[in-house]
């Protein structure tokens, strides 16, 4: 972050990433670099907006065959599930606007509560291990072929999480 904060201080920019790289990168290659760099960007941007809608999209379907094991859950009715999410997160910033300040911070109090009540739950209520069990004892139980590939996987949502962050990071100091 600190590299971050202090090319932000040397070339302010809201242009982000490309910009930075046009700024910086040697004069032969500045221009194909920030070509690049700017398309990147776009298509993160676009894949971190489309993840949000399928990320509900397939957790109502999830919670639809836990509730009702009777039922098969489809590809396409995940994409209909997706395309629903969509029109209605669409239909909520159009013609819910002035309401959303007042949405966003029931919300933040919903998740701050919720996270305490989770964390005091689990706190108090799972047995206890010790450090050494911890730290050093590592289990595959996923049936994946080796350790580190179980490792990896299970790496995926606290990577997503830190994606997200370091996008908001890059606009807050652009």
């Amino acid at each position: 972050m600190l590299s971050l904060a202090e090319m932000a201080s040397m070339a302010p920019t809201a242009g982000g990433q490309y910009h930075w790289v046009s700024e910086f990168a040697p004069p032969s290659i500045q221009r194909s670099l920030s070509y690049f760099t700017g398309w990147m960007s776009t298509l993160s941007w676009q894949a971190g907006t489309a993840s949000g809608p399928f990320l509900v999209g397939t957790l109502i379907q999830s919670s639809a065959t836990i509730m009702y094991p009777d039922y098969a859950a489809t590809n396409w009715q995940g994409t209909l599930m997706v395309i629903a999410v969509t029109i209605l997160v669409w239909a909520l910033n159009v013609y819910g606007s002035k309401a959303m300040p007042l949405f966003q911070n029931v919300m933040l109090m919903v998740h701050v509560f919720g996270f305490l009540a989770i964390i005091i739950v689990f706190w108090t209520l799972n047995p206890r291990a010790s450090a050494e069990v911890t730290f050093t004892q590592i289990t595959n139980g996923g049936g994946w072929n080796s350790t580190g590939l179980a490792l990896m996987v299970g790496q995926i949502s606290a990577i997503y999480a830190c994606i997200c962050k370091s996008h908001s990071m890059l606009l807050l100091s652009g």
